[in-house]
């Protein structure tokens, strides 16, 4: 991916109100000025889930992992349970 399209991503992320970027100045005795930026994303609300690493670890076949991926996603928010 270019520069350029993760410049227009992060800015339309910022504008939209889902990503806040955080920069910081530290001095090197070596490098001199270093900037670093630190992205933090906005936690939605509502209609979510998480999803363990693990998961994708695991050896599915695609039609039971999509699946899985949809019941967890009828869940209710955080949880494994369906009202």
């Amino acid at each position: 991916m270019d520069e350029r399209t993760i410049r227009r991503s992060i800015k339309r992320l910022k504008d939209a109100g889902y990503l806040t970027v955080q920069t910081t100045i530290k001095e090197d005795a070596d490098r001199g000025f270093i900037k670093r930026n630190t992205y933090y994303i906005a936690p939605i609300k509502t209609n979510y889930f998480f999803l363990d690493n693990s998961f994708f670890q695991k050896n599915y076949p695609a039609k039971i992992a999509g699946f899985l991926l949809l019941l967890k996603a009828i869940c209710l928010n955080n949880t494994d349970t369906i009202q």
